[in-house]
């Protein structure tokens, strides 16, 4: 699963688009059956491509529009968590990859506190969450709040869009050493 957080600006959006791409298309391309979700979260998530193939999952990111909005972790986590456990392949192992350029400013009480609930439930049903936070520079509390969200306590984190290329090859490698 895939969430792609509305940024503030076009630019930084495409740059998240393109790697959510690449990222699903090596995702894609490993002997193993799978399905994606693509999850849009900004002031709320909407299901942008329900489970489906990656080839699907491919195009619809080319559907992707900018609309700008808050952050809302914990609604893009739930819709996606909901998604996931809807799907007939039970014997499969989920994975949440949150793709954002910062911290849960939504709901508007304990945005942060409603972030963390919703991965601890994603956690404890069995998906294996990862946090990929764009930040242009190093603040420990965000990262630490990053860290709280992921299975393993890890984060990817790089200091701008352009960067995201530079750690696709950890993070599919992440992915495909958990499944």
């Amino acid at each position: 699963s895939f969430f792609v957080s509305k940024n503030p600006c076009c630019h930084n959006f495409q740059a998240e688009v393109d790697f959510s791409r690449s990222i699903v298309e090596s995702l894609g391309n490993l002997p193993t059956e799978k399905s994606f979700v693509i999850v849009q979260f900004g002031d709320w998530a909407v299901l942008a491509s329900g489970l489906a193939s990656y080839e699907d999952t491919y195009n619809s990111l080319n559907w992707l529009d900018y609309s700008g909005g808050a952050t809302n972790h914990a609604d893009a986590i739930s819709l996606c968590q909901e998604t996931l456990a809807s799907s007939s392949y039970s014997d499969r192992e989920n994975f949440i990859i949150i793709i954002t350029d910062g911290v849960s400013t939504l709901p508007m009480v304990d945005p942060s506190g409603s972030a963390l609930a919703a991965a601890d439930a994603a956690k404890s049903a069995g998906t294996f969450v990862i946090p990929v936070f764009i930040s242009p520079t190093y603040d420990g509390d965000k990262i630490g709040f990053m860290s709280d969200l992921s299975s393993k306590g890890e984060v990817f984190d790089v200091s701008d869009f352009e960067s995201l290329s530079t750690i696709e090859d950890m993070l599919v490698n992440q992915v495909s050493c958990q499944s």
